[in-house]
């Protein structure tokens, strides 16, 4: 891992086209600036570790979990898989119209 010491308004370059910038330090916290082409995806780490679960839920029968996974809004399924996924929820008994809906919102 390399290591970078920057103070406020001062950037690092990745590549050609991704820069960042602390746009603050307050405390024990840094406020950062991404800019990156719109074909790099950026996300806290925490918000990609999610992302990533989805999938591994899915696939697991853990159908709650994926479903909670979509209602924090991290993550866009295909079609296949909220297919797999309401057909998991409706055999767990857990299909409600409410749930139907919010599925619903996913197909493009």
């Amino acid at each position: 891992m390399l290591v970078l010491s920057r103070h406020k308004d001062e950037s690092i370059i990745i590549g050609e086209d991704i820069k960042i910038t602390v746009i603050e330090i307050r405390g024990d916290k840094v406020r950062i600036g991404i800019a990156a082409p719109t074909n790099i995806t950026v996300h806290r780490q925490e918000v990609y570790e999610q992302i990533a679960s989805f999938p591994n839920y899915l696939s697991r029968g853990n159908y709650e979990k994926a479903y909670k996974v979509l209602l924090n809004g991290s993550y866009s399924p295909n079609s296949e898989e909220l297919s797999k996924l309401e057909k998991g929820l409706s055999d767990l008994g857990k299909l409600t119209e409410d749930i139907k809906s919010e599925l619903e919102k996913f197909i493009k």
